[in-house]
C-alpha cells in the first residue's frame, strides 16, 4: 500500500474539534493515512516552519469549513499553500461543517468539497483508500464500524463549544489503546 500524507487546516474552536476528531479516527479507517494537525506538534518546535514542512510534503488536505471560519484569513492562506503544492495525484478537499458549497467564499469553491456527514466523509474515504491501495471491504468495514463513533464524538464536542464557548479540555481520544498510532 502506499502511505498517504495528509494536512489539516482548522481555524476556530468547531473547526479544530472537527479537525482533532478527524485526526484521530481517519487512521482507523484508512490506515496508510498520516496526518500533520498543529496541535500535536512537539512543545517548542517552530510551528511556522513545521506548518510550511507539513503542507510541502502533503498529497493531500483537508480543510475544515464552518460557519464562523468563512473568512478566516489563515484558512484562505493554508488552502491556497496547498493549492499551491497540488498536483494531478493530489487533492484538497474542504469539509463542510454546517455550511452549504453556495456559501463557500470563491477561493474555496475552487475545490470539490464534501459534507461532513455519513455519504460525504464516506467518499473522502473510498477517495484516500482507492489512493492507498485499501482493499473496498477493508474500507468499508473500517468506516461502518468507526463513523458511528465518530460522528458521536464530533457533536459531543461541539456542544460543549457551543455551551462552553472553548473546545472541550477533556476532549480524550477514545481510539481503542490497540489501534493508537506512535504520535510524533
Amino acid at each position: 500500500m502506499a502511505k498517504l500524507r495528509g494536512f489539516l487546516s482548522w481555524s476556530g474552536e468547531r473547526s479544530e474539534c472537527l479537525a482533532r476528531r478527524i485526526d484521530e479516527w481517519l487512521p482507523i479507517i484508512v490506515p496508510e493515512v498520516e496526518l500533520f494537525f498543529s496541535p500535536t506538534m512537539a512543545p517548542g518546535a517552530m510551528w511556522s516552519e513545521a506548518v510550511a514542512s507539513a503542507v510541502r510534503r502533503s498529497n493531500f488536505g483537508v480543510i475544515c469549513v464552518t460557519s464562523d471560519n468563512l473568512g478566516s484569513p489563515w484558512l484562505h492562506f493554508e488552502a491556497g499553500a496547498l493549492w499551491r503544492g497540488a498536483t494531478e495525484n493530489s487533492m484538497v478537499c474542504p469539509l463542510l461543517l454546517g455550511v452549504t458549497t453556495e456559501s463557500l467564499p470563491d477561493t474555496l469553491r475552487l475545490f470539490q468539497a464534501k459534507p461532513f456527514d455519513e455519504r460525504g466523509f464516506k467518499d473522502l474515504c473510498r477517495f484516500l483508500g482507492d489512493k492507498t491501495r485499501l482493499h473496498p471491504d477493508k474500507l468499508r468495514y473500517g468506516f461502518e464500524t468507526t463513523w458511528p463513533s465518530l460522528s458521536r464524538d464530533v457533536e459531543s464536542d461541539l456542544r460543549h463549544v457551543k455551551a462552553v464557548g472553548r473546545p472541550n479540555k477533556r476532549m480524550q481520544r477514545t481510539r481503542p489503546a490497540q489501534a493508537t498510532k506512535p504520535r510524533r
